[in-house]
This record gives structure tokens, C-alpha cells and sequence, in this order.
């Protein structure tokens, strides 16, 4: 539910979303990775740092959601 007065998102509503947009950049980063194996232009040691990354902003995220619930 969006504050009318303000447009500020309650916090349950925005983790959610910052969630789903972290899940998109893994999945991109995962895709990548694959693809690492037939394309040498990508460096699979970097992607695998992107990744490990992304999860732990996803684990960070659902701590703070948890929190905020």
C-alpha cells in the first residue's frame, strides 16, 4: 500500500521488490556463468563472484524483511 500524501512504500512492499530485482541480477549472473563455458570472452572467476554476491544480498534482504515483519 503506497502512502498517498507521500508515494513512500512500506517497508514490507519495497524489501519485496529490492528482492525481486536482486533475484533478477542472480539469474542473469547464472545464465551468464553458463554461457562462460563456450564463451571465453567471459571470465567464469569474475561471475562466480557476482554470484556469491548476489546471494549474499538476497540473504542480507530477507534478514532485513524478516525484521521489518
Amino acid at each position: 500500500m503506497v502512502c498517498r500524501c507521500s508515494g513512500v512504500q512500506p517497508a514490507s512492499r519495497a524489501g519485496n521488490s529490492i528482492a525481486s530485482s536482486r533475484a533478477a541480477w542472480a539469474s542473469g549472473w547464472q545464465t551468464l556463468r553458463r554461457l562462460s563455458a563456450v564463451d571465453e570472452r567471459l571470465d567464469p572467476a569474475r561471475l562466480d563472484t557476482l554470484l556469491e554476491r548476489a546471494r549474499q544480498q538476497q540473504e542480507r534482504i530477507e534478514e532485513w524483511r524478516v525484521r521489518q515483519a
